[in-house]
Protein backbone atom coordinates (compact mmCIF):
# COMPACT_ATOMS: atom_id res chain seq x y z
CA UNK A 1 0.00 0.00 0.00
CA UNK A 2 1.05 3.42 -0.86
CA UNK A 3 1.51 6.30 1.53
CA UNK A 4 -1.22 7.86 -0.61
CA UNK A 5 -3.28 4.97 -0.01
CA UNK A 6 -2.99 4.33 3.50
CA UNK A 7 -3.49 8.53 3.98
CA UNK A 8 -7.02 8.02 2.48
CA UNK A 9 -7.93 6.73 6.37
CA UNK A 10 -7.97 10.27 7.71
CA UNK A 11 -11.19 12.35 5.96
CA UNK A 12 -12.77 14.05 8.89
CA UNK A 13 -10.39 15.64 11.79
CA UNK A 14 -13.24 16.72 13.53
CA UNK A 15 -15.04 13.69 14.02
CA UNK A 16 -12.30 11.77 15.93
CA UNK A 17 -12.12 12.59 19.66
CA UNK A 18 -8.26 11.60 20.32
CA UNK A 19 -5.28 13.86 19.70
CA UNK A 20 -5.03 15.50 16.42
CA UNK A 21 -1.38 16.49 15.27
CA UNK A 22 -0.49 18.06 12.07
CA UNK A 23 2.85 18.63 11.13
CA UNK A 24 4.36 20.75 8.25
CA UNK A 25 6.93 21.85 6.73
CA UNK A 26 7.41 25.94 6.15
CA UNK A 27 6.04 26.08 2.17
CA UNK A 28 8.55 27.59 -1.04
CA UNK A 29 10.51 30.17 0.31
CA UNK A 30 12.81 33.08 -1.51
CA UNK A 31 16.54 31.67 -2.67
CA UNK A 32 18.92 32.55 0.09
CA UNK A 33 20.77 35.91 -0.72
CA UNK A 34 24.64 36.50 -0.19
CA UNK A 35 25.47 37.54 3.03
CA UNK A 36 21.43 37.18 4.53
CA UNK A 37 20.48 35.62 6.89
CA UNK A 38 18.58 32.25 6.36
CA UNK A 39 16.07 33.17 9.00
CA UNK A 40 15.23 36.22 6.65
CA UNK A 41 13.27 33.92 3.93
CA UNK A 42 10.27 34.76 3.46
CA UNK A 43 7.53 32.48 1.02
CA UNK A 44 8.20 33.52 -2.31
CA UNK A 45 4.70 34.04 -4.64
CA UNK A 46 4.54 30.14 -5.14
CA UNK A 47 5.18 29.48 -1.28
CA UNK A 48 2.21 32.18 -0.55
CA UNK A 49 0.03 29.99 -2.68
CA UNK A 50 1.19 26.61 -1.21
CA UNK A 51 0.09 28.00 2.05
CA UNK A 52 -3.27 28.83 1.29
CA UNK A 53 -3.82 25.88 -0.69
CA UNK A 54 -2.72 23.70 2.08
CA UNK A 55 -4.79 25.76 4.91
CA UNK A 56 -7.60 25.23 2.72
CA UNK A 57 -7.23 21.63 2.62
CA UNK A 58 -6.67 21.46 6.49
CA UNK A 59 -10.00 23.17 6.52
CA UNK A 60 -11.72 20.49 4.06
CA UNK A 61 -10.48 17.75 6.56
CA UNK A 62 -11.60 20.26 8.92
CA UNK A 63 -8.78 19.82 11.00
CA UNK A 64 -8.91 22.88 13.39
CA UNK A 65 -6.03 23.24 15.61
CA UNK A 66 -6.34 25.62 18.52
CA UNK A 67 -2.65 25.86 18.97
CA UNK A 68 0.14 26.47 16.12
CA UNK A 69 3.55 25.63 17.23
CA UNK A 70 6.02 27.41 14.75
CA UNK A 71 10.29 28.23 14.35
CA UNK A 72 11.40 31.90 14.58
CA UNK A 73 12.45 31.74 10.77
CA UNK A 74 10.16 33.93 8.55
CA UNK A 75 9.22 31.80 6.06
CA UNK A 76 7.91 29.56 8.92
CA UNK A 77 6.05 32.36 10.43
CA UNK A 78 4.21 32.91 7.22
CA UNK A 79 3.61 29.72 6.55
CA UNK A 80 1.66 29.70 10.25
CA UNK A 81 -0.02 33.35 9.36
CA UNK A 82 -1.94 31.77 6.32
CA UNK A 83 -2.82 28.34 8.09
CA UNK A 84 -4.22 30.80 11.12
CA UNK A 85 -5.80 33.29 8.56
CA UNK A 86 -7.73 30.16 7.28
CA UNK A 87 -8.39 27.98 10.14
CA UNK A 88 -9.65 31.29 12.40
CA UNK A 89 -6.71 30.34 15.09
CA UNK A 90 -6.19 33.46 17.43
CA UNK A 91 -2.98 35.49 17.41
CA UNK A 92 -2.73 34.46 20.59
CA UNK A 93 -3.37 30.25 19.07
CA UNK A 94 -0.10 30.67 17.14
CA UNK A 95 3.45 30.32 19.27
CA UNK A 96 6.93 30.64 17.60
CA UNK A 97 9.13 28.45 19.85
CA UNK A 98 12.93 29.26 19.24
CA UNK A 99 13.92 25.77 19.49
CA UNK A 100 11.92 24.67 16.63
CA UNK A 101 14.74 26.22 14.40
CA UNK A 102 16.56 23.98 12.63
CA UNK A 103 14.30 21.80 14.52
CA UNK A 104 16.28 18.55 15.28
CA UNK A 105 13.44 15.95 15.49
CA UNK A 106 14.40 15.67 19.37
CA UNK A 107 13.66 18.89 19.93
CA UNK A 108 10.19 18.95 18.29
CA UNK A 109 9.08 16.32 19.90
CA UNK A 110 10.39 18.39 23.44
CA UNK A 111 8.09 21.21 22.29
CA UNK A 112 4.87 18.96 21.45
CA UNK A 113 5.71 17.78 24.82
CA UNK A 114 5.76 20.86 26.39
CA UNK A 115 3.05 21.85 25.29
CA UNK A 116 0.57 18.88 25.57
CA UNK A 117 -1.31 20.74 28.80
CA UNK A 118 -2.92 23.41 25.99
CA UNK A 119 -3.99 21.42 23.14
CA UNK A 120 -5.17 18.45 21.67
CA UNK A 121 -5.46 19.81 18.19
CA UNK A 122 -1.95 20.86 17.30
CA UNK A 123 -0.11 22.00 14.13
CA UNK A 124 3.85 22.44 14.58
CA UNK A 125 5.44 24.14 11.24
CA UNK A 126 8.92 23.63 11.55
CA UNK A 127 11.85 22.53 9.09
CA UNK A 128 13.07 19.84 6.83
CA UNK A 129 14.64 17.01 7.93
CA UNK A 130 13.67 17.35 11.36
CA UNK A 131 9.87 18.11 10.50
CA UNK A 132 10.18 14.71 8.02
CA UNK A 133 11.99 12.45 10.35
CA UNK A 134 9.90 13.25 13.65
CA UNK A 135 7.00 12.46 11.04
CA UNK A 136 8.33 8.84 10.09
CA UNK A 137 9.21 8.33 13.64
CA UNK A 138 5.48 9.21 14.87
CA UNK A 139 3.49 7.34 11.03
CA UNK A 140 6.14 5.36 9.41
CA UNK A 141 3.23 3.96 7.14
CA UNK A 142 2.68 7.22 5.69
CA UNK A 143 4.93 9.54 6.26
CA UNK A 144 7.25 10.69 2.93
CA UNK A 145 11.10 10.36 3.57
CA UNK A 146 11.43 13.90 2.73
CA UNK A 147 8.21 16.41 2.94
CA UNK A 148 7.81 19.02 0.21
CA UNK A 149 7.46 22.41 0.57
CA UNK A 150 4.47 22.56 2.47
CA UNK A 151 3.21 19.17 2.85
CA UNK A 152 1.73 18.15 5.78
CA UNK A 153 1.27 14.57 7.82
CA UNK A 154 -2.46 15.28 9.51
CA UNK A 155 -2.50 12.18 12.38
CA UNK A 156 -5.45 11.33 14.50
CA UNK A 157 -4.52 9.17 17.73
CA UNK A 158 -6.17 7.44 20.67
CA UNK A 159 -3.78 8.49 23.58
CA UNK A 160 -4.82 10.87 25.82
CA UNK A 161 -1.00 12.83 26.15
CA UNK A 162 1.18 13.55 23.28
CA UNK A 163 4.11 12.28 25.38
CA UNK A 164 2.82 8.75 24.65
CA UNK A 165 2.52 8.72 20.61
CA UNK A 166 4.66 6.35 19.29
CA UNK A 167 4.99 4.91 15.53
CA UNK A 168 3.79 1.26 17.05
CA UNK A 169 0.01 2.81 17.38
CA UNK A 170 -0.83 4.51 14.02
CA UNK A 171 -4.59 5.00 14.25
CA UNK A 172 -5.38 7.24 11.18
CA UNK A 173 -3.22 9.45 9.43
CA UNK A 174 -2.78 11.36 5.75
CA UNK A 175 -0.48 12.98 4.67
CA UNK A 176 -1.08 16.26 1.93
CA UNK A 177 1.08 18.40 -0.46
CA UNK A 178 0.47 20.96 -3.30
CA UNK A 179 2.06 18.29 -5.48
CA UNK A 180 -0.56 15.80 -4.79
CA UNK A 181 -4.13 16.48 -6.47
CA UNK A 182 -6.59 16.69 -3.26
CA UNK A 183 -9.03 13.57 -2.56
CA UNK A 184 -11.69 13.53 0.37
Amino acid sequence: MSSRDAAARLTNAASYTGLVLGLARHAHAQSAVPGGRDHERGLDRRGQAEATEMARRCRDLRFFPDLILVSPALRTRQTADAFARYLDVPAAGVVVVDSLYPGEPDELWNCMIGAEHASRRMLLIAHNPGISSLARQLSPQVAPASFDPCGILLMARNEARWSDLTGAQNAQARYESPQLPFVD
